[in-house]
């Protein structure tokens, strides 16, 4: 009960990254425009907030969803803080793996995970490693009430995917 109120606590198995690499601004303001609509969303949702950050986690990208949409990717596997954590092994199953236990008499299923780490609540103790840099909307960032005057970072409150031990 205790890790679903205040957060699940995560193994950390090495030392813990101190990165202030800058987020590069997209190139298309059309792009710019999406990433914001994104941003706001999580915002607004409280799985990121202004707070303490002592290391620059998460690049993020977006990757186009159809035609007129785009999925907003966090790559938290290049900048260190997944090499310092650790996680009990987690199977997931693939096409493969599915495909192997198919007959004419199973129903299939499409399971999308893409929000379903966003439930569960971050380590405390990990969340400042887990910065965000929004320089590029600024504006959006000083709208937020715990916002502190010259800072353009943000720390994620929820796992998500990318995340050593969010499948886990």
């Amino acid at each position: 009960i205790r890790d679903a109120r205040v957060g699940m606590k995560m193994w950390v198995n090495g030392e813990l990254p101190n990165n202030f690499t800058s987020q590069p601004k997209p190139k298309q303001s059309e792009l710019g425009a999406m990433l914001l609509e994104k941003f706001e969303k999580v915002l607004g949702r409280g799985h990121i907030s202004p707070g303490l950050v002592l290391s620059l986690l998460t690049a993020y990208f977006g990757v186009p969803k159809g035609l007129e949409d785009i999925r907003l990717v966090y790559d938290a596997t290049s900048l260190g803080l997944n090499a310092a954590l650790w996680a009990p092994s987690f199977w997931m199953p693939n096409a493969t793996s599915a495909i192997q236990v198919v007959s004419f008499y199973t129903y299939l299923f499409n399971l999308d995970f893409g929000e379903y780490f966003l439930n569960f609540l971050n380590d405390p103790d990990i969340c400042p490693y887990c910065g965000v840099d929004l320089s590029a909307f600024r504006s959006m960032v000083e709208s937020q009430p715990d916002f502190k005057e010259g800072s353009n970072f943000v720390t994620w409150n929820r796992c998500f995917m990318g995340l050593c031990p969010s499948p886990y």
